[in-house]
């Protein structure tokens, strides 16, 4: 038989949905409207093209239990119409126990530790297409890898996005 669940540990690479960036994350990750930094990118490549100047941001996030998640982020501009720029996000959640459940399924026997890490690296390129750099496009190119234990994964994504400002 065939089963589905959308609970907790069903989905891959969830870290990418934490959002890196103090602005951002004040207005409720609603970015697009403010999209003239290099953090902007993460949400909309496209923005790239709207920076004024070279970009360079750095964020970290210390959770609970020793989970840590790192951001950075360059932007800067080719030519006054096109902007260029990578992130990378780590998340590290350090090492963890590894237990094993006896038979009755009542106690737990340390039997090792694993680590547990997600890391995604993107490169941009955005470019305006119109003479009054109102419209533009871009995109980012992303490898994401999610190592646990033994296991690890790897996949590439394309984030294409688009600006009009009025």
């Amino acid at each position: 038989p065939l089963s589905a669940s959308a609970g907790a540990g069903t989905t891959g690479a969830n870290f990418l949905r934490i959002g890196p960036g103090a602005r951002q994350a004040g207005m409720a990750e609603a970015a697009t409207g403010v999209a003239d930094d290099a953090v902007a990118a993460f949400y909309n490549p496209a923005s790239l093209a709207f920076l004024h100047e070279v970009e360079l941001h750095f964020m970290h996030l210390t959770y609970w239990q020793g989970v840590n998640y790192e951001f950075a982020t360059f932007g800067t501009k080719l030519s006054p119409d096109e902007g260029f720029g990578w992130n990378f996000s780590l998340l590290d959640a350090g090492k963890m126990d590894e237990l094993q459940e006896d038979a009755s399924g009542s106690t737990y026997t340390k039997v090792g530790t694993f680590t547990f890490q997600n890391l995604s690296a993107a490169v941009t390129y955005s470019r305006f297409f119109d003479e009054e750099r109102k419209f533009a496009v871009g995109g980012n190119i992303k490898a994401v890898v999610e190592q646990a234990a033994s296991t690890s994964r790897f996949g590439m994504a394309l984030d294409l996005g688009a600006v009009l400002r009025r």
